[in-house]
């Protein structure tokens, strides 16, 4: 068992251009007497029980602390980040219980809680004016990702990953995020086999249904397609970093309709001999197709099932 500890002091820096000292001796002093700001203290433990076959289940409580810059209404803010995680695992189980909570304060008035975040994922990501769960999928699922407002509101989510599509010193964004039909909804002769989804906010956001018979297993993928942005025309102007498209070209606009010239690209992997035409959704006006309807279908094409 042990304890961690977070103390926001009033601190002295040592210049690290005065070349009298190296790098490895420019840290902050910390003075734990009339300068101390705020104490906070969090304690982690562990249980190990025996279900009575020889299996050993662990329960395990951290604490953890950082700081985050973040601007969850605008403002860039240094937040007091405290992480509580509560995990439960067995031997020999695939999969664990994770219960992770997040209190953010203010740095500057770090008595009070501004936020308090709290989910059943695997990790929360932290991000500068939204965060992202993950549940890691048991059994060989594929991870869960959803995305949320400060204020708890759900924006998207998708398996595997979610796409950002940031526009450089500008508000707006979107995300990108694909989730297979977990049952089967016919219209006529043909099945939902997954969806598109594309997010502006908790409010704004539209539905691709993906039309097609049901992929054979034994010559595609069950795992979700590819899925990444691309120039409508063959004119690259995207960066990537990570899972994040930069769109230069959008940096003075003033609303999502004058997004347009971009495509959702998205391929099904399937053998060679099997061939299975990958989609491609322009984003017009902000809107997939340029059309106003939430929800839309769209055909998946393969010349073997003569559609």
């Amino acid at each position: 068992m042990r304890s961690f500890f977070i103390i926001i002091t009033g601190i002295l820096f040592i210049s690290a251009c005065s070349g009298r000292r190296g790098s490895g001796d420019d840290i902050t002093q910390i003075d734990f007497t009339e300068n101390t700001l705020f104490i906070d203290t969090g304690r982690s433990s562990i249980v190990i029980n025996n279900s009575g076959d020889s299996t050993k289940c662990y329960d395990i409580k951290s604490v953890d602390y950082s700081i985050v810059q973040i601007s969850p209404e605008g403002e860039w803010i240094n937040y007091v980040a405290r992480q509580s995680r509560a995990t439960v695992t067995c031997d020999g189980q695939e999969g664990q219980k994770r219960t992770i909570q997040v209190e953010l304060r203010p740095v500057d008035n770090p008595k009070h809680v501004a936020y308090v975040i709290q989910h059943n994922a695997d990790e929360i990501y932290l991000e500068h004016d939204y965060y992202q769960t993950v549940t890691i999928g048991c059994c060989d699922a594929e991870p869960i990702h959803r995305v949320y407002d400060y204020a708890g509101h759900p924006i998207i989510e998708g398996n595997v990953k979610i796409i950002t599509g940031a526009i450089p010193n500008n508000p707006m964004k979107f995300f990108i995020g694909y989730t297979p039909a977990f049952r089967d909804t016919t219209i006529g002769d043909t099945t939902t086999i997954g969806s598109i989804i594309l997010a502006y906010d908790p409010k704004k956001k539209y539905t691709i249904n993906v039309l097609s018979p049901p992929l054979p297993p034994d010559l595609c993928s069950q795992y979700s397609p590819e899925i990444m942005l691309v120039p409508t025309y063959g004119r690259d102007s995207l960066e990537l970093f990570g899972d994040e498209y930069q769109l230069w070209d959008f940096e003075n606009i003033e609303s999502t309709d004058e997004i347009r010239n971009i495509s959702i690209f998205v391929e099904y992997l399937c053998e060679v001999y099997y061939p299975v035409e990958p989609l491609k959704i322009p984003i017009t006006n902000g809107k997939p197709f340029g059309k106003d309807e939430l929800v839309q279908n769209v055909y998946l094409n393969n010349p073997l099932e003569g559609n």
